[in-house]
């Protein structure tokens, strides 16, 4: 069922989340780019892993492999030596694959719509969104486990399918509450608001600027 859209409560979410991420809103590397590569290797190297574990690995990353064509002919095994400080090492085989299709398929070009991105190996809906948000500025909501999080918790928006992440008819409903303009700057306050305020346990709700709106606190306080 579709929660009813509140335009006086999608504002004033947007205006305070804002506000709250220019002054707490986090610095890293793959946010003062808009290359579409770059953002993708950040994406994959993120998956289930702190943003600050992340970043030297990140920058190793960019600096050994540039490019998807340096990429496609990077040797695995190398690959694997720089992820395994942060886990995961299958995520270098994903991506030397990845490397390989965009040269082959799209010109060395990272694609810039959705049906070309979830070709790639290894790219689903939410890292799709990521690339098509923070590369190409479209607006799209980022299907996040921080951003599900507050839309269930201020707006009573959930899904029922068991992955969220993947579920269509959740990103419809989280797209009418974007913003205008500014969707890079506004994604990546929901998924620092996720993870440094409206967290999974003991969500930091009394010193939450969004609080007087939020259903979770009104039931919780």
């Amino acid at each position: 069922m579709l929660t009813p859209i509140r335009k006086d409560k999608r504002d004033f979410f947007i205006r305070k989340l804002r506000q709250w991420f220019k002054k707490n809103g986090r610095t890293y590397p793959w946010r003062r780019t808009k290359d579409p590569y770059k953002i993708l290797v950040s994406e994959f190297l993120l998956q289930q892993t702190n943003a600050d574990l992340a970043l030297a690995a990140y920058k190793q990353f960019i600096k050994d492999y540039p490019t998807p064509a340096s990429l496609a002919k990077a040797d695995v095994r190398h690959l694997r030596k720089l992820i395994a400080p942060i886990g995961l090492s299958y995520r270098a085989g994903r991506l030397k694959t990845i490397g390989k299709q965009i040269v082959s398929n799209f010109n060395g070009k990272v694609p810039h719509l959705r049906n070309e991105l979830l070709k790639l190996h290894g790219v689903g809906l939410y890292m799709s969104n990521a690339v098509l948000c923070f590369a190409y500025e479209e607006a799209v909501p980022i299907l996040d486990t921080n951003t599900i999080r507050i839309f269930a918790r201020v707006f009573g928006i959930v899904s029922n399918h068991t992955r969220p992440r993947t579920d269509r008819s959740l990103e419809k409903q989280m797209s009418d509450y974007l913003p205008n303009h500014g969707i890079r700057d506004f994604n990546y306050a929901l998924l620092d608001f996720g993870a440094l305020i409206c967290t999974t346990k003991t969500p930091r709700c009394r010193s939450c600027p969004i609080n007087k709106k939020c259903l979770y606190f009104r039931a919780v306080y």
